[in-house]
């Protein structure tokens, strides 16, 4: 059921997951972007970015062209970092994804994107990748955190066929968690939620409800929390602003443990 909750969480569903895995079409690349280039090969192969290359390649490139988006997910070159992911501990120390990102943001990379849950940011929350998390949030201001942090607060109400898996939610004005969610042919690579799921809610009571009757509560993973209000606190945002993040569910679990072949 994580594997298929992993699945879930990605938008588009198996276009990010696959995407991710290195899958996909390069022949929309940008020719302007080499910065690009270097990161989707360094997420691609699971190998450290060469900074010294990257740091040549932004050097007189416009914030226009290194916010390109290339290939057929168009990602750009600081949403492949966010998605850089080692498949063994030996691979993930050498990692050096969040001193490129850094790099990236200094020579003018979008750290938000067009879409704030599938962007670079969202994507850094979403599958904990802590270093260029952390880079990211240390280069925004407190006018750029405002639509942040309404983003990060946003209560949904559900449609019929979303993804509710490990979600805290509200049902019926009580809240509640998402303790499993199957999809409608119980494979776990299909596509299609199923259109209930199991619900506990605060007074102990577990049940089945239909998706579309809940309401999701804004969460993120505990240490993903705990940056978040450090970041801000440091960058100055108001005591609002930092009670708003503060209040965030914390979600049970994380994305690092999940047993995907990246």
């Amino acid at each position: 059921s994580r594997l298929f909750q992993f699945i879930g969480r990605t938008s588009p569903c198996s276009a990010l997951l696959f995407s991710a895995m290195g899958c996909g079409s390069s022949s929309a690349d940008s020719p302007k972007n080499p910065a690009y280039k270097l990161c989707k090969e360094a997420q691609k192969n699971h190998t450290p970015v060469n900074i010294a290359s990257l740091q040549e390649a932004v050097e007189g490139m416009s914030a226009e062209d290194l916010n390109r988006p290339g290939g057929e997910w168009q990602w750009t070159a600081l949403k492949f970092l966010a998605l850089w992911k080692g498949r063994t501990d030996e691979e993930e120390a050498k990692c050096n994804a969040g001193e490129a990102a850094r790099i990236l943001l200094a020579a003018g990379a979008d750290p938000v994107g067009a879409n704030f849950a599938t962007g670079p940011l969202g994507s850094a929350i979403t599958y904990e990748r802590y270093d260029v998390l952390t880079a990211i949030l240390d280069s925004l201001t407190p006018s750029t955190w405002e639509p942040i942090i309404e983003a990060l607060t946003a209560q949904r109400a559900c449609k019929k066929r979303d993804f509710v898996g490990g979600e805290w939610i509200e049902y019926e004005g009580r809240r509640g968690y998402v303790t499993h969610q199957i999809s409608d042919d119980g494979g776990i690579t299909t596509r299609e939620p199923a259109l209930s799921c199991m619900i506990e809610l605060d007074n102990g009571v577990t049940k089945s409800v239909d998706v579309d009757t809940l309401v999701v509560r804004p969460s993120v993973y505990p240490r993903v929390k705990e940056e978040l209000v450090k970041a801000a606190s440091k960058a100055g945002c108001s005591q609002e602003m930092l009670d708003r993040l503060n209040g965030l569910e914390e979600r049970r679990g994380g994305y690092t443990d999940i047993a995907v072949p990246f």
